[in-house]
């Protein structure tokens, strides 16, 4: 009888305890992705004004937007409008979340951009 009290009393013990680990673990994960989701955030911005400023990573990102099917027109469209003025281009691009959406995801997949945007930020 007192080894099967025992018992109960080790498995009541250990579910409570594997409980708490969960509920602690599950906190973990959701500020684990809060902390990514803030860095991106963090980094998107950067980038973009990493976009504004930077004459070598506008003329990639400009290259790379008028060279790619999908963003042509719009872009041929938009430096159309600004007259040919980079700053102009790449402003109306930032007003426009596909495009911004584009840019950002052109410069984090190279690495040479990426390394620069952070850089002159300092991140």
């Amino acid at each position: 009888m007192k080894g099967l009290l025992l018992g109960l009393f080790v498995i009541a013990l250990g579910t409570t305890v594997s409980a708490q680990t969960t509920k602690s673990m599950k906190k973990m994960k959701k500020d684990a992705k809060t902390e990514v989701n803030a860095t991106a955030d963090k980094q998107d911005e950067q980038i973009k004004d990493a976009l504004m400023k930077d004459e070598e990573i506008q003329k990639a990102t400009l290259d790379y937007l008028t060279e790619n099917e999908e963003t042509q027109k719009q872009v041929a469209k938009i430096a159309k409008e600004a007259e040919g003025s980079k700053t102009g281009i790449m402003d109306a691009i930032l007003k426009n979340e596909a495009l911004t959406t584009a840019a950002i995801d052109y410069v984090k997949s190279n690495p040479e951009l990426l390394e620069k945007a952070m850089s002159l930020i300092g991140m």
